[in-house]
Formats: structure tokens, C-alpha cells, sequence
């Protein structure tokens, strides 16, 4: 896990827009990262089951790692044009991060 969290600490922090939900669509998470996760809701839509209803996400803290990277590139910029608090990841950083991240996944998944 402590890995996982290293990976996070390396995607830039976005402040998104208030009750914003435009990353909430269909969310790949991971099974390390659903075991993190405290509450466990069922997908009933095509949208994230933690998207709030007012927007903005019930359990930020947890997040997967694409929501993580949502806007923090322009490989997957923000609709709205938020902007991360630093810089913005090269395709070549976020590349790597995600290769790192399935990397983990894949040895926690085998164990």
C-alpha cells in the first residue's frame, strides 16, 4: 500500500472547479484500491457511485488513481480547464506513473 501512496504523492494536487463531477464518468478502480476505499457502492450508472450529489466526490481521499490523474496532463485535461496547483505532467511522466501503478496492481493481484 505504502507504494500506491508513494505514486499518488507524485501526481500534482488539483483544485477543481466547486461541485464539479466532469471525472465522476466510468471509474476503473483497482482491486487494491477498492479494498482501500471505506464504503462500497454498487455501480447502479454509468457514473462513479461516489460522484456526490452536489457535486465533487464522497471519498476524495480514496480516489483511484485515474481520478488522481484527471487534469493533472493534457493527455486528460480538464474539461473546464482546471489547471493542477504545480506543473503539469508531460505524457512521458504520466506514462511512467501509470506503468508504475499497474506494475503494483499487478503484483498485489498475484500476490
Amino acid at each position: 500500500m505504502d507504494r500506491l501512496v508513494e505514486i499518488y504523492k507524485q501526481i500534482p494536487k488539483m483544485k477543481c472547479a466547486f461541485g464539479c463531477a466532469d471525472c465522476c464518468g466510468p471509474v476503473m478502480w483497482m482491486k487494491m484500491e477498492w479494498k482501500r476505499c471505506p464504503l462500497h457502492r454498487e455501480q447502479t450508472t454509468i457514473n462513479c457511485p461516489y460522484a456526490g450529489k452536489m457535486g465533487g466526490c464522497e471519498v476524495y481521499e480514496y480516489r483511484p488513481f485515474i481520478c488522481r490523474l484527471f487534469g493533472t496532463t493534457d493527455a486528460l485535461p480538464c474539461p473546464r480547464g482546471c489547471r493542477p496547483e504545480g506543473k503539469m505532467l508531460t505524457r512521458e511522466e504520466a506514462h511512467a506513473l501509470t506503468v508504475q501503478f499497474l506494475k503494483i496492481t499487478k503484483e498485489e493481484e498475484d500476490g
